[in-house]
């Protein structure tokens, strides 16, 4: 993908705002010096400086983040945000619960995250699926689900600068690709702090089909 007069290679197989893998995209790079980011938002920061990564990912993921790369992720967490991993209470089997077994659906402020603001199903990503001789069934979620590092029943505050113990300074959001069960995001590495964050990913220039336009 082209951000700007970057080229990098995005370690999905796509994300779920009607970017693809291959795609060539404007990024909004001054809004963000009058507006804060705000959740949902499709944003593109930099990685050089993310260095609270989870030890127990190990070694090859750390080096893939040591150097200064450009990444797009959907900003789901802000400063000041609660974060939580939640997965249905009912769910038994021969008298055994069985939720740690289960994907969990990401909770913001004690309210799932609304797929119309964060993680809308990917109609045109699912078509192409669709079409692929190889695939047996497509199917979405209607909010978002994963699994990671951010565990079931795990809650994670989001930093702002005058969080106790923040000692950066800084605020801090959280991102996560979508509807990405291989997503290295922040489960993996944490949070992002916000002088990382150069821009909000808006128009699609290339290639010239019909998701040609502004991102979602």
């Amino acid at each position: 993908m082209k951000l700007s007069d970057r080229t990098y290679k995005e370690g999905e197989i796509a994300l779920a705002f009607d970017i693809l893998l291959g795609d060539a995209l404007f990024v909004d790079r001054m809004s963000y010096n009058f507006v804060t980011p705000k959740t949902g938002d499709p944003a593109v920061f930099r990685t050089g400086s993310i260095d609270a990564f989870n030890r127990e990912i190990g070694t090859p993921v750390m080096n893939l983040i040591a150097e200064d790369k450009y990444y797009i992720k959907r900003l789901v967490g802000e400063p000041g945000d609660t974060l939580e991993m939640r997965v249905p209470e009912d769910i038994f089997t021969n008298g055994t619960n069985l939720v740690n077994g289960v994907p969990g659906v990401l909770y913001r402020n004690g309210k799932p995250i609304d797929g119309k603001t964060a993680f809308e199903q990917n109609r045109l990503y699912a078509e192409a699926l669709a079409k692929d001789p190889n695939a047996t069934s497509v199917s979405g979620f209607p909010a978002y689900r994963a699994e990671g590092l951010l565990s079931n029943r795990r809650i994670l505050k989001v930093p702002s600068k005058s969080s106790p113990g923040n000692q950066t300074g800084q605020n801090g959001y959280y991102a996560m690709g979508d509807n990405s069960t291989d997503s290295l995001d922040g489960r993996a590495w944490g949070f992002v702090p916000e002088q990382e964050i150069i821009g909000r990913a808006f128009l699609i220039y290339y290639p010239f089909t019909k998701r040609w336009g502004i991102t979602n």
